[in-house]
């Protein structure tokens, strides 16, 4: 063992860097994972969570798997950004993510992110449009609680791909259904009246992307469950 490993002690396992669909990072062990994120450094040397944001860091994004594997480093790598991981892309815009927009990655759907993104929130925002840094921006601002972001809607009007909370879980809307959602994947679909009044989790300027059009991926364990 190096003398770097001797102060870093021992790994913890499972490590914290899984990412539930209101944005909270929990540790639990898991392989179901489908996309990796970035927050900024977020752990010390002794690969524990210190914060669950960076000040001023206002671009939370999501990656693919394959992505992250080009670059192969042991995970919580000491002042190396800390990899989150995600169960699928509804959960990530959930969690308040957008698609990254390396070349070698998400850079269409980042593109087509942006594009949907500003169309949807027109009647809010009237800045610049060519760039991703407004959006970071805003959404910031959503998940910091600087713009006011409660959201609440009856079942009947929600988009495929949205999260809502209900009686402590989170459930994902697809064609009416929903679905509870897990660390490990979709576990059942539950019955929920049309008229129940809900809480959103989608940061409200996300929902208004899935309002328009924005058909976020999904872990095939919810297809079982859509399709049956």
């Amino acid at each position: 063992m190096s003398e770097e490993d001797e102060r870093r002690g021992p790994r913890p396992s499972p490590l914290q860097n899984k990412v539930n669909p209101e944005g909270a990072i929990e540790a639990v062990s898991t392989r179901k994972s489908t996309l990796m994120g970035n927050r900024g450094v977020l752990h010390n040397a002794k690969w524990q969570l210190t914060k669950t944001m960076v000040k001023d860091r206002f671009a939370w994004i999501y990656c693919t798997l394959e992505r992250g594997e080009r670059e192969p480093r042991e995970l919580m790598t000491p002042g190396c950004y800390t990899e989150l991981f995600f169960l699928d892309e509804a959960s990530a815009i959930a969690a308040g993510h957008r698609p990254c927009n390396d070349h070698e990655c998400l850079r269409e759907r980042h593109e087509e992110f942006k594009q949907i993104w500003y169309q949807a929130n027109a009647d809010r925002y009237s800045g610049p449009r060519k760039y991703i840094g407004p959006i970071d921006l805003w959404l910031h601002e959503e998940r910091t609680g600087a713009r006011p972001v409660m959201v609440r809607r009856q079942a009947a009007q929600l988009p495929n791909g949205a999260f809502v909370a209900c009686h402590s879980r989170f459930f994902l809307v697809w064609d009416g259904l929903f679905l509870k959602w897990s660390h490990h994947g979709y576990v059942s679909r539950e019955e929920i009246p049309e008229t129940t009044d809900l809480r959103v989790v989608t940061p409200l300027s996300a929902l208004r992307c899935l309002d328009q059009g924005f058909t976020p991926q999904l872990h095939p364990t919810a297809w079982q469950f859509i399709n049956d």
